[in-house]
């Protein structure tokens, strides 16, 4: 309930001190995504990690979300945002239990909060950097399956042994497109990495 409670007093603050700001533009992002890794372990289990490696492999996810920007100065911004994270993960080499499909959806709400820098002289197309942090709030995990033989997928929602509340840091590079006065378009590319563990071990 503490963890529920820190997060939601993020948001609140988070809210507040955006909307006391004046200029403040409101947008929307969605975004495909790519799991290098999900999961790796400490050097006393680096056994473990040879055993995922042989039998896990990346998946795609999405994120989609809205965001709340203010400018500081000409180049420099800060933005926060709220969103939905599904980060994929598919396991092979289990046919040997009569399973020849199993993949993971790792589902998370997504606090994220980014200062930008744009720089070049051309004002209706800007590239720019970024870098932030993430807070990430654990949903549940989304598994589908289907038995070796039969043409039927399931599907199950488990919680899984991770922390409620985790932490990334992120860093991107984009292109902010100026359609007029009032509309902006972007097309950025960005990687994140989980700072804190996702368990306990």
């Amino acid at each position: 309930m503490k963890k529920v409670g820190s997060l939601i007093l993020f948001a609140v603050v988070l809210s507040v001190q955006i909307s006391a700001q004046k200029s403040m533009a409101i947008g929307g992002y969605f975004s495909p995504s790519f799991a290098s890794r999900f999961t790796s372990s400490s050097d006393e289990l680096s056994w473990l990690n040879t055993d995922m490696n042989n039998i896990s492999r990346a998946g795609f996810g999405y994120s989609v979300g809205v965001f709340w920007e203010q400018k500081i100065s000409d180049k420099l911004s800060f933005r926060a945002g709220l969103g939905y994270l599904s980060m994929g993960e598919n396991v092979d080499s289990l046919s040997a239990v009569g399973v020849d499909l199993y993949k993971s959806n790792y589902r998370f709400i997504e606090l994220p909060l980014v200062a930008s820098y744009s720089f070049g002289a051309n004002k209706y197309v800007r590239p720019y950097v970024s870098f932030g942090y993430v807070l990430n709030y654990y949903i549940n995990n989304r598994i589908t399956y289907s038995y070796a033989g039969s043409n039927n997928e399931e599907t199950q929602l488990v919680k899984n042994d991770f922390n409620a509340i985790n932490h990334a840091l992120r860093v991107s590079f984009g292109y902010d497109f100026v359609l007029d006065k009032k509309w902006n378009m972007r097309a950025e590319c960005y990687a994140a990495s989980f700072v804190s563990s996702l368990t306990e071990q």
